[in-house]
């Protein structure tokens, strides 16, 4: 069955939205109304973490995109294993990197 068993997660967009503006103009003016206020604070938290997670799906989007191919039958478990070895791999290394 060829498709996207995930609705083709992988694809999701990425690029920054209005959204993000909104937030951080948002975030400045309950800064301006409450000037160190909790609620700008965490509204500029919550635009953090958005791009937080806009950064890890497009990081993702290689593995995600071979294990939806595999489920729908348009490539094997052998290609997605590969994707996922390769990104643990490269992830590893990076992280044993930022500890030295």
């Amino acid at each position: 069955m060829s498709g996207g068993s995930y609705n083709y997660l992988f694809l999701r967009d990425v690029e920054p939205s209005p959204t993000d503006r909104n937030l951080l103009a948002m975030a400045a003016r309950l800064e301006g109304l409450t000037p160190g206020g909790f609620a700008a604070s965490r509204t500029r938290l919550l635009s953090q973490k958005l791009r937080e997670a806009q950064d890890l799906i497009k990081e993702l989007g290689v593995v995600w995109r071979a294990v939806e191919w595999c489920d729908s039958g348009d490539s094997d478990e052998e290609t997605a294993l590969r994707k996922i070895t390769e990104y643990e791999q490269m992830h590893t290394r990076a992280a044993m990197g930022s500890e030295e």
